[in-house]
């Protein structure tokens, strides 16, 4: 009987760990357990020619072309999720955390344990942004921070920068205190409840994209979010993210997917030939980069995925190992 069940578990740990990832398919519109992945990319940014990674192990990773990757800071426990870039400054946010980099300066963390769970940072009027679902912060240099905006009802679904004006985008019927009446700020109220929990949203200034846990919805922006209308086709996929990047609009999501558009309304989809969920994209003069959650398999942890193009739908994946970083 002990042979029996030796045999069995010993089968189990097998087929577990020599099968490759455990979620080897797809499953249509539901977001896959991140506890099955050794690490997520969750944002990339380009500085100065080089392009930063960051992932929810509390690294920060530095290349030049996307292929050859450097450890710049470890975080331990820390995640990150966001990075924002003026000229040579670099403001990473965690869950309970600012990470800045200055020109010729070594990182500096900012503590914000007293504050609610940290979502993004952003740009806007050449401050750094950094807002949670119910605060919002300021800051000039990326070290020292304000608080701007508390929430008592409602939550913040998303900031936005159009010109030198600020949308903030909250849920209907939210009440807020504004503490710092430096800038405007205008409100935008989505109502959740008919189009869904909106999860990444983006704008060009004319166009909008909005990801909700119900769907994708795309309008214009002048109009308070009132037209936009859900696009259909996209059922089968978790859309994780959607960002304005230069001159385009893009999507990424679980399942492999990544799309682009100019405009919001027409949208390619690009073939990575690959099932890996993305979280995060940048382009670069040489093209586009894509990243995402890693796997966990029998060989070695990793850092993190990432797909670059190399030519018209060219892809080539690389993925980091957490040994044999610089």
């Amino acid at each position: 009987m002990i042979k029996i069940y030796f045999y069995k578990y010993l089968l189990s740990f097998l087929l577990l760990f020599s099968c490759g990832p455990i979620y080897s398919d797809c499953i249509p519109g539901k977001p896959h357990d991140s506890s099955f992945v050794s690490s997520t990319v969750h944002d990339l940014a380009v500085v100065k020619g080089s392009i930063i990674a960051v992932d929810n192990r509390g690294h920060v990773l530095g290349s030049r072309d996307g292929v050859n990757w450097k450890l710049l800071h470890d975080g331990g426990n820390e995640a990150y999720y966001s990075i924002a870039v003026r000229d040579e400054t670099i403001v990473v946010n965690g869950f309970r955390s600012i990470l800045t980099k200055t020109m010729g300066n070594d990182w500096v963390v900012t503590d914000f344990t007293y504050s609610s769970s940290l979502r993004r940072s952003t740009i806007a009027s050449n401050e750094f942004l950094m807002y949670s679902h119910t605060e919002l912060w300021r800051s000039d240099d990326g070290l020292k921070w304000d608080k701007t905006l508390s929430m008592s009802s409602g939550l913040i679904r998303g900031v936005h920068a159009v010109g030198d004006r600020l949308f903030i985008l909250v849920d209907v019927g939210s009440v807020y205190t504004i503490t710092d009446q430096s800038s405007a700020m205008e409100f935008i109220e989505w109502d959740y409840k008919s189009k869904g929990l909106p999860i990444s949203t983006a704008t060009n200034g004319e166009d909008v994209a909005v990801v909700t846990d119900s769907g994708f919805y795309v309008g214009k922006w002048n109009d308070a979010l009132q037209s936009v209308i859900k696009i259909d086709g996209l059922a089968d996929f978790y859309i994780r993210k959607v960002a304005y990047l230069q001159d385009e609009f893009i999507v990424v999501g679980d399942c492999g997917l990544f799309m682009t558009s100019k405009g919001a309304h027409h949208w390619k989809k690009h073939d990575l030939a690959s099932t890996q969920d993305l979280f995060t994209a940048e382009k670069t003069e040489s093209g586009y980069i894509v990243a995402g959650a890693s796997p966990l398999d029998s060989v070695t942890a990793q850092v993190g995925t990432f797909f670059v193009n190399t030519g018209e739908d060219e892809w080539k994946r690389v993925d980091i190992p957490y040994y044999g970083l610089d």
